[in-house]
């Protein structure tokens, strides 16, 4: 299996400096569908990588064989981060399908240090809905993250909202129903969790929106076109949710 590969290639190349391998988002929140879905997971170390370690893993994972068509989304972090978090999240080695291109070309910096604001958020994911795939276990690995630090992580992301909606408009709309869920439960969620979370929360003259979003994410159909005022209505209303919540 893909995840057993990985994780036996990155135990191998790390060795002792090897903690685990933990899978977040929707698989771990059993949601997943492979039309649209990729495979999200942090790999944690405890010590820095080399540039040579950097180099070796990303050219086994441009090798790799995935049998989902968006591939993986996975970090690389420091143990102190896990169980120490700060914002935003320095990372040792980041890999994606956006990512993969710049690999092929030679345009990565081995030696640059990073920082990623959605670390926190996925480490809230991982601590409270995460498989510990191999390695130490969750709660020996990974600490509470503060309310503060969610909520800064979580609204990085949503500052992208009027980007997110047009380039992907499920990833955006269920995201930002999720993202008001926390601000106003304080729910951990998936995207699709979320959604239905916000046809019981939501103004009814939003249901709509969610409800289609929900019927992509769920059957991998594209997203139907929404007139532009559908669009800012529903961007404008659930940004004032979020002002009026954070």
């Amino acid at each position: 299996m893909l995840l057993d590969n990985i994780s036996a290639k990155a135990e191998n190349l790390l060795g002792e400096n090897f903690v685990g391998l933990y899978v977040h988002g929707s698989i771990a929140m059993d949601c997943f569908n492979p039309l649209i879905g990729d495979i999200d997971f942090l790999i944690v170390a405890r010590e820095k990588m080399s540039i040579e370690e950097k180099r070796d893993l990303a050219q086994f994972l441009l090798t790799a064989k995935y049998n989902v068509p968006q591939g993986i989304e996975m970090s690389i972090v420091l143990l102190k981060y896990a169980k120490n978090p700060v914002f935003p999240t320095p990372f040792e080695f980041h890999f994606g399908k956006e990512w993969e291109e710049k690999y092929r070309c030679g345009e990565i910096d081995y030696s640059k240090e990073n920082i990623d604001p959605d670390l926190a958020a996925h480490f809230v994911v991982t601590k409270k809905r995460g498989v510990a795939w191999r390695g130490l276990p969750i709660d020996e690995v990974f600490s509470d993250v503060s309310k503060e630090l969610y909520v800064k992580s979580l609204l990085y992301d949503f500052g992208d909202l009027d980007k997110n909606i047009l380039a992907n408009p499920v990833y955006g709309i269920l995201s930002a129903c999720r993202t008001i869920a926390y601000l106003k439960d304080e729910l951990v969620l998936s995207k699709k969790e979320g959604g239905e979370w916000a046809l019981k929360n939501f103004d009814e003259r939003y249901f709509s929106i969610v409800r289609q979003a929900l019927s992509s994410y769920k059957t991998g159909e594209k997203f139907p076109e929404f007139d532009r005022n559908t669009q800012d209505s529903f961007v404008h209303y659930v940004k004032r949710l979020v002002e009026q919540l954070s």
